[in-house]
């Protein structure tokens, strides 16, 4: 089934005119219509606000071998997919608890900070004459360069953390009101 096919068939089971559909697309209905005969296809944006008006997916409307609609946020049968369900699962995890990485980053290089604090540490005691002499130690500066390193990387682990937290937190404050806007009537 064709893309103007579909778009037809969705119109019609939603009791909509192709006056009614352009208007809500900022439309002409001539341009509708070409779509429907399959005489031109929709821009980009256009083909999103189609989406989302009869809540099916890209893949329904784009792809010609696709003929039962699939509801805009619901799983692809598997078969159309070709995704592993694996991977769909550490993906969707990902999304969702992401920021535990940055959380993780930084506590392991806190560990770490901390190790080579010590052995700073021990080493300049140990070493303290050298060190009142000013002669320079190799290993200290490695070890220095290790806890900048570790400092940066605690610092770095928390701003990322913070930066996905936000970022999920404001898709999920979205697709929230998106819910409730269809519940509430008609979005467009």
């Amino acid at each position: 089934m064709t893309f103007g096919q579909k778009l037809q068939n969705l119109r019609k089971e939603k009791g909509m005119s192709q006056e009614k559909l352009a208007d809500r697309l900022s439309v002409s209905r001539q341009a509708v219509s070409r779509w429907e005969l399959d005489i031109s296809l929709p821009e980009t944006e256009n083909i999103i606000k189609i989406k989302n008006i009869f809540d099916v997916s890209f893949d329904y409307l784009l792809d010609e071998n696709i003929d039962n609609p699939i509801i805009s946020g619901s799983k692809i049968p598997r078969e159309n997919s070709g995704k592993n369900e694996y991977i769909e699962a550490f993906i969707s995890f990902v999304k969702k608890y992401g920021y535990i990485a940055g959380y993780l980053l930084s506590a392991v290089s806190l560990y770490c900070l901390t190790g080579y604090t010590i052995t700073f540490l021990s080493i300049k005691k140990t070493f303290s004459d050298m060190f009142a002499s000013g002669v320079p130690n190799t290993m200290t500066y490695i070890l220095l360069m290790y806890m900048r390193l570790s400092l940066a990387g605690t610092a770095g682990g928390f701003i990322l953390a913070k930066h996905i937290k936000k970022k999920t937190e404001k898709y999920r404050n979205t697709a929230e009101m998106i819910i409730n806007s269809e519940n509430g009537g008609d979005t467009q």
